[in-house]
């Protein structure tokens, strides 16, 4: 049992993929910086595998975009931070966060790190685990701040009168028909779950198209909670009115999902069918023309 690693409270839903490109180098104890590294961070990231040589760091580079890329400034073969600003100038790398390892870090240091947007600098003396624990914190708050950005950009769509010109009219009775359908399907006003569902429904229907892992973290920034309790709201709410619901309802709209052995949909599979219902009704055969 004392061999067994922490669970880190902070891991994201998603883990991030990590890219290491480092020399190899020893640590105090006598173990590769870069492997050891890797083991600390994989109990909330997935790393890859790690690379040292200009080919196999290229390889790895155009096979994938990464969320995360560390970097030695010691590297033998390439200039790091060349590096790190030739991939800043793609669109592929926009949202990836880029971090320096460095012998010491000094204010020379920092100052390229500012002037080539790098993330952050780490000492190779600095303990891993305090390494670790940075990288997964700033990579946290960036994911926070990603989620807030497609908040407002739908916030600003749901908003802008030219955006909606054309269903401003079926989106005003869109209230009702929700309404409606989820008090059929025997869900309750007073559970969050049903507010968040509605929520949920709307963005669809506005053409938000990421996971519902984004859309509840969205919700949860609106609403001052977290991720994890809009989704478990949802799936409540949900298994509440699988309970209490109209089954000729619930067969109509979910077919089989209703049969007891199968139980009820789950959350991305309600969201999914009452979307496809309600854009039915609202846009007509048309939507499914393309």
């Amino acid at each position: 049992m004392g061999n067994e690693k922490k669970k880190d409270a902070r891991i994201p839903a998603k883990k991030p993929t990590v890219l290491i490109i480092c020399e190899k180098r020893m640590t105090s104890n006598n173990k590769d910086y870069a492997e050891q590294l890797g083991d600390v961070l994989s109990g909330a990231c997935k790393v890859l595998s790690i690379v040292n040589f200009g080919e196999n760091v290229w390889k790895s580079l155009l096979e994938n975009t990464h969320d995360i890329v560390i970097v030695s400034h010691m590297l033998p073969d390439m200039d790091a931070v060349s590096l790190i600003s030739m991939l800043r100038s793609s669109s592929y790398y926009a949202d990836t966060l880029f971090f320096l390892c460095t012998n010491k870090v000094t204010k020379s240091v920092k100052t390229v790190c500012a002037e080539n947007n790098i993330n952050d600098a780490y000492s190779f003396s600095t303990p891993i685990e305090m390494t670790a624990a940075n990288i997964i914190d700033k990579y946290e708050q960036h994911r926070q701040h990603i989620i807030k950005a497609k908040l407002e950009r739908l916030l600003g769509m749901r908003s802008d009168p030219q955006a909606l010109a054309d269903i401003e009219a079926q989106m005003l009775d869109l209230e009702y028909d929700l309404d409606k359908v989820l008090t059929l399907l025997g869900f309750r006003s007073e559970l969050k779950g049903m507010s968040y569902i509605k929520i949920l429904l709307k963005m669809r229907l506005c053409g938000l198209e990421h996971s519902l892992s984004d859309m509840y973290e969205c919700i949860a920034i609106y609403s001052e909670t977290k991720g994890a309790a809009v989704e478990k709201a949802v799936r409540y709410a949900i298994e509440q009115a699988w309970m209490k619901g109209d089954l000729y309802m619930q067969y109509f709209l979910f077919g089989n999902t209703t049969d007891e052995a199968k139980g009820k949909p789950t959350n991305s599979e309600f969201v999914a069918r009452l979307t496809e219902h309600l854009r039915l009704k609202i846009f007509g055969n048309s939507i499914y023309m393309d």
